[in-house]
């Protein structure tokens, strides 16, 4: 089953073209991206059994990645993880942060699988 086709200037949106997030976002920002833990460039931000918060630097994005299903649960307890730092939904729209399925069999299993995160426009 083919996946939707996703604009990969909305899945990754360039900086020039994103909207300024709020100074007590961008403080919290820098806070999760000040972790020591990398791999490969990649910034580990929190990882659990069934999702992995990492932070590529470039694009200067945010990626969970949902490693064990089932992936709309697991999207969800991402998106909180984000909501119970203090975030807003919009703030966590713009921060960027996307989700992807990071499981072939999970990929297989959610055609239409949203990447990004709930109420962004």
């Amino acid at each position: 089953v083919p996946s939707p086709l996703i604009n990969p200037d909305e899945f990754i949106p360039p900086i020039e073209n994103r909207k300024p997030i709020e100074p007590n976002a961008q403080q919290l920002r820098k806070q999760l991206i000040d972790n020591p833990q990398e791999i490969k460039g990649d910034i580990i931000i929190y990882s659990q059994t069934n999702f992995r918060i990492v932070y590529v630097p470039t694009p200067d994005i945010f990626l969970v990645q949902i490693t064990k299903g089932p992936a709309d649960t697991s999207r969800e307890e991402a998106q909180n993880w984000f909501l119970q730092k203090g975030l807003t939904e919009r703030e966590v729209c713009d921060f960027p942060v996307r989700f992807v399925l990071f499981d072939p069999q999970i990929k297989n299993d959610n055609p239409n699988f949203n990447f990004f995160p709930d109420n962004c426009p």
